[in-house]
């Protein structure tokens, strides 16, 4: 196992150095040369030579730092330039809302403050299609890189404050920042108010209680509990949040074969990524999470849910339409998130299955990465792994050098060795 991860560490710094924009450098993406003008040095999405993303993404970056062991100021600085971007009042425009102390979801290398996926533009031309609000992953990732900056450089970053408010009160706000359904406390998303739950799911329009988001919610509340503890301010509240979502999350999304389905009303179906992601995150306990590690070790058996180590969101066999893996996405089947797989979530399946069957995580591994160093971007410039999404087969794929397809699943991996499963 030593030798795996020694390999999966080794790939992801040189992957994070390949996406990496130090503070004051120019870069040129495409034909366009742009100058990291944040103050820190910021690691894009993607690499930045193979006309990768061109902003400094919170989700990507909370997602990947803790593999990359990065150093505890440079964690600080991150989080106060997030903090920065969270305005005290809604802003409100005829395309969008956006709720008052959301963190931005990517800050341009100038600068500009974008909150909706697929734009570069700071202004009123963002949002649109991508729903009337924000995605509400945002306030939790925040909260995680609060929490991140806070364990790596202990209780006074609780204290610092971004225009005369601690860090920790913004984190506190910014769980308040997203629509919560009234009889659960889950992430809700309606159909009036619109939002991501998840940003590696931008493309699908959820409507209705939504699991993904409301597992990044029970995480974001264990987090801001012990923030709170060691704030010194009462931590009650964020308890009995997390305890409230894992009550009613199964009631609300389980499935009789072990899956939970991603949301109640539009998008009711069971959900691969959500379904590893809740195991992994502690959300679910007792017979619940035996029987979601079960499921996933048979879809995985039954070849439904996983392809050369990579997870698509959509079990093979439940393709809402022949048009449409969700029953509402607009991304072409087959491709992104409406049927690619990815090497994102393969961390958080092979944490399930190593719970349940160790042989199949065995398997799994071997697979996941003999297709890493079967793409791997350093054997040569006609390599260009790990890509951000592939569809086996076709040769579709996603963005070059994907940070979080070599970082979530090293992370994982880590936790497994770690806890001695």
């Amino acid at each position: 196992m030593q030798k795996q991860i020694d390999y999966l560490r080794e790939l992801a710094a040189a992957a994070s150095e390949a996406c990496l924009v130090h503070a004051g450098a120019t870069v040129r993406i495409g034909s366009t040369a742009l100058r990291n003008a944040l103050g820190v040095d910021a690691y894009l999405p993607s690499g930045h030579a193979y006309q990768g993303y061109r902003a400094l993404w919170l989700r990507d970056f909370v997602m990947s730092a803790p593999a990359l062991t990065l150093p505890g100021d440079e964690l600080i600085t991150t989080a106060r330039l997030f903090a920065a971007s969270q305005r005290p009042e809604d802003w409100i425009w005829h395309n969008g809302h956006v709720p008052a102390w959301t963190p931005a979801e990517h800050i341009n290398l100038d600068g500009g403050h974008c909150y909706y996926p697929g734009s570069y533009f700071p202004d009123e031309r963002q949002g649109g299609r991508w729903g009337p609000y924000p995605p509400m992953d945002n306030a939790f990732f925040f909260i995680e890189l609060v929490y991140l900056a806070f364990h790596a450089n202990g209780d006074a970053v609780l204290h610092e404050k971004v225009d005369g408010i601690s860090l920790l009160e913004r984190a506190c706000r910014a769980y308040d920042a997203v629509t919560y359904h009234p009889d659960t406390g889950l992430a809700w998303s309606p159909a009036t108010k619109r939002a991501v739950d998840f940003g590696f799911c931008d493309c699908v329009h959820k409507i209705g209680q939504v699991q993904f988001g409301s597992c990044l919610a029970y995480r974001a509340a264990v987090c801001l509990a012990e923030m709170a503890d060691a704030g010194g301010v009462d931590a009650m509240r964020w308890r009995n949040t997390a305890a409230r979502i894992r009550k009613h999350l199964v009631p609300t999304f389980g499935t009789t074969s072990g899956f939970l389905n991603a949301a109640t009303d539009v998008c009711r179906q069971r959900d691969v990524w959500g379904t590893a992601f809740a195991v992994y995150v502690g959300a679910l306990d007792g017979d619940a999470q035996d029987a979601a590690c079960r499921a996933l070790r048979d879809a995985y058996r039954d070849g439904t849910a996983v392809r050369e180590g990579a997870v698509r969101h959509v079990l093979a066999g439940d393709d809402w339409s022949k048009d449409s893996a969700w029953e509402y996405a607009c991304a072409p089947i087959g491709t992104y998130q409406n049927g690619g797989y990815w090497l994102t979530a393969s961390g958080w399946y092979l944490y399930a299955l190593a719970q349940v069957d160790a042989a199949a995580a065995h398997d799994m591994l071997a697979d996941m990465l003999a297709h890493l160093r079967a793409t791997d971007f350093r054997n040569s410039p006609d390599h260009r792994g790990p890509h951000e999404w592939h569809t086996p087969g076709t040769g579709e794929r996603g963005k070059a050098v994907n940070l979080t397809s070599i970082c979530c699943p090293l992370q994982a991996m880590e936790q497994i060795v770690n806890t001695g499963i």
